[in-house]
């Protein structure tokens, strides 16, 4: 029953983007827990009431993570949709990685190979992320509080400390959900879990 329903829904969107005419591609990557590599197309368009819209189309596993193995996914995620790229897309967008963005062998370049009405546009999002980053890095008040951040976190980490934190969490905040220090992608940030018993 599910599977019809997201069919239902995502031929609704299908039908609204081939209605709108022209389109623009907001493509990213990212690695699931299990490391397999994903591709996630979001195309951004105008539907029937002058709005912007943007919907999530496909979510796949990419098996070559260089310019044109994306390309190839891309280009069959296209093709089993009826999506037409070639002649409607307007942009694209993505991060700096070179097999994004690449002059010569990015997903870029082979659209633009092909239609060269797409312009690309660097993804505003990832922009700013660059931009914090480096304004953190250059800063060594900023670099030294994230180094006690990860030394705090790995003192934590321990077994037995984990669980006199989250014992003391729930003990001091009996009404609210129970946290844990993550460490992701050298950023230290505190991420909100469900606490099983």
């Amino acid at each position: 029953m599910l599977n019809v329903l997201g069919e239902m829904v995502q031929e609704n969107i299908l039908f609204k983007i081939k209605k709108s005419g022209v389109f623009s591609f907001i493509i990213d990557t990212t690695t699931d827990v299990s490391n397999i590599e994903q591709l996630s197309i979001v195309i951004r368009f105008i539907n029937e009431n002058e709005e912007v819209e943007e919907r999530l189309v496909a979510l796949e596993n990419v098996s070559d993570a260089r310019g044109i193995g994306m390309f190839n996914v891309l280009c069959n995620i296209c093709e089993k949709y009826d999506i037409d790229w070639e002649n409607q897309l307007c942009a694209q967008s993505y991060d700096g990685a070179s097999s994004m963005q690449g002059q010569y062998s990015g997903v870029r370049a082979y659209i633009q190979e092909k239609n060269p009405r797409a312009i690309y546009v660097w993804c505003f999002s990832h922009i700013l992320n660059l931009v914090v980053v480096d304004t953190c890095d250059t800063s060594k008040t900023m670099r030294n509080f994230f180094g006690d951040w990860q030394s705090l976190i790995a003192f934590l980490r321990a077994r037995k400390r984990t669980a006199i934190f989250l014992n003391q969490q729930k003990i001091c905040y009996p009404e609210n959900r129970v946290c844990r220090m993550k460490k992701t992608n050298k950023k230290y940030v505190i991420q909100k879990i469900e606490f099983v018993e």
